[in-house]
């Protein structure tokens, strides 16, 4: 049964729950990204300003390459929190059990693979994203010690994914703000007492991460709810078949996405030093945006799950209602707070004007569309606790993959040198994202609809 800290998310107020559910997800989520790009603002804020833009630059080169080493296995985990969640509502102990053990040995043999992979590979991965040879060095250090913590940083985030599949946010926030806070502290004497650069920031960055995780790992060890962590079930159960199935899905659209970031960062890249910098510096605020509103929409995958569990698909829809509310009033508050500030946030990270001119043509194009991206995000989840992932998958990798490619061949023949015209390739990918997945969404009820009726007629007849 669940503990009296693990929440039903079958009954009760729904924006209450919502609310409740998500804020501490929303710190989680803002609390792991201002601890990572404490890594930005610890080196622009202490180095001096000769050696300050390639340790910038450097370590922004290497965003696009974690998320792609990252992004397949995170979507994984979001298969765990799918099939623990829906168990859960079928009040399925057993199969939660098992899925927590399967789960947290996924995590391990998956980061370990990852670590490989990142450390051999950090430096020629750089060299195929055209990363420049002032920033080069610094970015090959920092990735290499960043891929060696992957294991530590997928397991927290499988242990996270876990809680909230039944209920509870609370405790992974605690551990993170924890790891979080000696992040910081080690950023700050590595880079100022030790006077290392990004190879400091890396190291306080993978230490924090395995705090997070061990303290995550002894909860689910000493949990005597639902979510158990037994050492019996740390093996890969039959339950890794379904696990597999839906966050493979949920993986490949999202490498997809990176593979393409990964494209529009070369494509960055070659336009120099400066503008790479400055591309980063836009980037470190707008992956706040993201943040804030992703964070609602990852809660619906555990109020849709738990719900259709319990075969309660009226409140599986009311959900999805609530939580639209929510985020469009989030990412409002939060897109207007970065446009009406956006000098004043920058100059905090970088105060050479050649550097703030591309942060600000980025914004300009940018960052007013952050908007959509919650919107598809909040459907896409949704869709996915619906069992439609292959269709979701597709749409993404369409999206994010196809046409964006597309867009960026075409600006090097059409507009060469032109970077706005590169810039242009997120908010027309997002929009064409956010339309496709209402189609997908209309199609979805009209099938549970018509499903619905079928069974109404069968019941009668019986």
């Amino acid at each position: 049964m669940l503990k009296a800290k693990e929440m039903d998310l079958t009954q009760g107020n729904l924006f209450k729950q919502i609310i409740i559910f998500s804020l501490p997800i929303l710190a989680i989520h803002l609390l792991q990204l201002f601890f990572n790009t404490a890594d930005t603002f610890v080196l622009g804020i202490f180095l001096p300003e000769e050696i300050k833009t390639a340790a910038v630059g450097g370590v922004g080169a290497t965003n696009s390459i974690t998320n792609l080493l990252t992004t397949l296995f995170i979507g994984i985990g979001m298969g765990c929190n799918i099939v623990i969640s829906k168990a859960v509502g079928n009040r399925d102990i057993e199969k939660v059990r098992k899925c927590v053990g399967t789960s947290v040995l996924l995590a391990l043999v998956s980061g370990v693979f990852l670590a490989i992979v990142g450390f051999f590979g950090a430096r020629q991965f750089l060299i195929w994203m055209n990363c420049k040879d002032a920033l080069l060095d610094k970015a090959t250090i920092y990735l290499k010690i960043y891929c060696l913590g992957l294991p530590i940083y997928l397991l927290y985030n499988y242990e996270a994914a876990i809680l909230r599949a039944v209920g509870e946010t609370l405790k992974p926030l605690y551990f993170l703000l924890i790891g979080g806070i000696l992040n910081v502290i080690l950023n700050i004497f590595l880079v100022v007492v030790l006077k290392m650069d990004a190879d400091g920031v890396a190291i306080a960055t993978v230490a924090s991460n395995a705090v997070s995780a061990i303290c995550c790992f002894i909860t689910l060890l000493k949990n005597d709810g639902m979510a158990k962590l037994e050492i019996k079930n740390i093996r890969f159960n039959k339950e890794i078949k379904e696990i597999l199935g839906i966050g493979l899905q949920t993986g490949v659209s999202k490498v997809m996405f990176a593979v393409s970031n990964i494209i529009v960062a070369s494509s960055i890249n070659s336009f120099g030093t400066i503008t790479t910098t400055g591309n980063t510096v836009a980037h470190t605020f707008e992956q706040y945006i993201t943040e804030v509103g992703s964070a609602f929409s990852i809660s619906l995958l555990s109020f849709v799950s738990q719900n259709i569990g319990a075969n309660n698909y009226k409140r599986a829809f009311k959900s999805l209602s609530v939580c639209l509310v929510i985020v469009v009033s989030v990412q409002l508050i939060v897109c207007s707070t970065v446009l009406i500030m956006n000098k004043t946030l920058y100059s905090v990270i970088s105060k050479d004007e050649s550097v703030l001119e591309v942060a600000l043509l980025r914004m300009r194009v940018v960052t007013p569309f952050y908007l959509v991206v919650g919107l598809y995000q909040t459907f896409d989840y949704f869709l996915r606790a619906f069992d439609k992932n292959k269709e979701v998958t597709a749409k993404s990798i369409f999206c994010g993959f196809v046409f964006r490619i597309a867009w960026i061949e075409m600006a090097k023949a059409v507009k060469p040198g032109d970077l706005k015209f590169v810039f242009l390739s997120y908010p027309l990918t997002w929009c064409l994202d956010f339309l496709l997945a209402m189609a997908l969404f209309v199609v979805v009820v009209k099938k549970i609809k018509k499903s619905s009726v079928n069974m109404t007629k069968e019941l009668k007849e019986n």
